[in-house]
């Protein structure tokens, strides 16, 4: 699997920010060869890079550095990439859309990120979604994370007062479909 030069540029962005220089050195310098040359270099956001070392083993090295292995460290990740993600006039059309609008549009946003992957709009009303995660094919609990972590903050950028989410059920403990809960108020 893929993943998009955007997502994987907010990692050291995220760990130089949150944790500031010196921990992000610290964590560059404990990531294996092929992760820690991906990382080191300019990442172009148009380009797409192997998933494993370009954001699971990265995130990994997160979670256990900062989070005490914790997958929070995955979701507050995708809140950062959700952030950096949705600005500009991107940032403004979902400002003004209902959180119902965004949440349609899931299953064109999601491949924009990882290839292959595919998700659908299981149910949706008013403050709540239930979407399933399809196609996959390296499914990663870290990468379930912070997709859930990245649709929450989309949320709040909606305007949305709170929200709540959780995987109920995921493709890396055998089910044939990752299904995120959201709800919002």
């Amino acid at each position: 699997m893929e993943v998009k030069g955007t997502a994987v540029a907010t990692i050291p962005l995220f760990v130089r920010k949150k944790f500031g220089t010196n921990a992000y050195d610290e964590w560059l310098n404990s990531l294996t060869g092929d992760s820690r040359s991906m990382l080191r270099g300019p990442i172009s956001p148009a380009d797409w890079y192997p998933m494993q070392p370009a954001l699971v083993d990265p995130t990994r090295a997160v979670c256990d550095m900062f989070y005490e292995g914790s997958v929070r460290g995955a979701v507050e990740q995708g809140r950062f990439s959700a952030t950096i993600g949705l600005k500009g006039i991107f940032r403004l059309f979902v400002r003004l859309s209902a959180p119902e609008l965004i949440i349609s549009r899931a299953s064109e946003i999601l491949p924009t990120y990882y290839r292959p992957s595919k998700l659908h709009v299981a149910e949706t009303g008013p403050g709540y979604a239930k979407i399933h995660i399809t196609e996959f094919p390296e499914p990663d609990m870290l990468v379930e994370n912070r997709i859930l972590g990245w649709m929450r903050q989309a949320l709040l950028i909606c305007g949305v007062a709170s929200e709540k989410g959780s995987i109920a059920e995921s493709m890396t403990s055998g089910s044939s479909v990752t299904k995120i809960h959201l709800s919002w108020i």
